[in-house]
């Protein structure tokens, strides 16, 4: 294993950042064999090396994966000495599929801090990406040229610090309550570590090698409320010096339709609850359209876990109800999930005591 360092100076003036490369290599791997999409239940997984649907490839190119800490302390990809603390990794939505993002899953190098605190936590987000939203040049006379970057924030899901597993190849699995909607644009995932600094915690994401972005430039760093091309920020004069993708991937399910859903999507219907919000017993309405097939409930808290799981078995085409009793549920915002055929429809409801 070969470690090298890539040293410079960070220069914050008039809003603008310049990190000329204070990326340290502490370890390379290779890329882990386990697929992630073997283990959901995704249309696709964005990032991964069978991907046909978004660019970039994860690790493409050299088949490598890199622990890349930050000169001064912290993560690259993460939280560090410089208050770099939010990165974001974009996704060419190549046949600008409608989408919802139901998982997001990350590989994460390392994490120093103390254990037990309730609140230390990063938060993952999805946006949107539009065209001139991220820095990424230095134009005539010094004038910013920027390409797509992050837009505007669609969804957000917490992840707190002592859930973190660094051990290489584990993936840490962040669930939506419900799937996250992208309206056939490009879009990115990121993660913030703001939250993290007060308790004086650091964590930081695994990437790929310098390289294997083949100049996409779809990988973020935020400064400052701007985002910058990570090549950009951490490049000593316009040179390809952190050409690389962040290990984040998006769980993709194709069949997604969300809460405004009134009518049949591929073949189902589901009702809002009855009564909403629930005090006692709430009665769910679902229908089949045509076929006979089996059908399961999904139950979820804000923080994307399940909180009851009813399976339905086989049912026929029609109408049918599913009564739920809140003493299965503490008080609170619940997202509720039928999935059929392969599809799913999503509602929210909200729990009273």
């Amino acid at each position: 294993m070969t470690a090298m360092l890539i040293s410079g100076a960070t220069v914050f003036a008039q809003g603008t950042l310049q990190t000329q490369n204070k990326g340290v290599i502490k370890r390379v791997m290779p890329v882990p064999a386990s697929n992630p999409a073997q283990s959901a239940t995704p249309t696709d997984t964005a990032g991964w090396v069978d991907s046909g649907n978004f660019a970039p490839v994860f690790a493409g190119i050299s088949g490598e994966v890199v622990a890349f800490g930050y000169q001064g302390g912290g993560w690259v990809y993460g939280n560090n000495f410089d208050g770099l603390n939010e990165c974001a990794q974009g996704f060419l939505n190549v046949n600008q599929s409608t989408l919802g993002v139901e998982e997001v899953l990350l590989l994460f190098t390392g994490k120093t801090g103390v254990s037990g605190s309730a609140t230390s936590k990063c938060v993952v987000k999805v946006y949107s990406m539009a065209a001139n939203k991220a820095r990424n040049t230095d134009g005539a006379g010094g004038q910013a040229v920027n390409s797509p970057g992050p837009n505007q924030l669609l969804g957000s899901q917490d992840y707190f610090f002592d859930d973190i597993d660094t051990t290489f190849g584990n993936w840490n699995v962040i669930t939506f309550p419900t799937p996250v909607f992208i309206n056939g644009t490009d879009f990115a995932v990121s993660v913030d570590f703001t939250n993290l600094n007060a308790a004086q915690d650091t964590a930081g994401l695994l990437c790929d090698q310098i390289g294997d972005a083949d100049g996409l430039d779809y990988a973020f760093h935020k400064f400052q409320g701007s985002w910058y091309v990570t090549d950009f920020a951490f490049s000593a004069s316009g040179t390809d010096d952190v050409d690389n993708d962040i290990a984040i991937f998006a769980v993709i399910d194709e069949n997604f339709i969300g809460v405004e859903s009134l009518e049949f999507f591929n073949g189902m219907k589901l009702s809002q609850n009855n009564p909403n919000p629930m005090n006692g017993n709430t009665v769910i309405q679902y229908e089949l359209e045509k076929y006979t097939t089996a059908v399961e409930l999904e139950i979820f808290d804000v923080h994307g876990r399940k909180a009851v799981v009813i399976n339905e078995g086989e049912k026929t085409a029609g109408r049918h109800s599913i009564s739920i009793e809140n003493t299965k549920l503490a008080a609170g915002t619940y997202y509720y999930s039928l999935k059929a055929n392969g599809n799913r429809l999503t509602k929210k409801m909200v729990v009273t005591k």
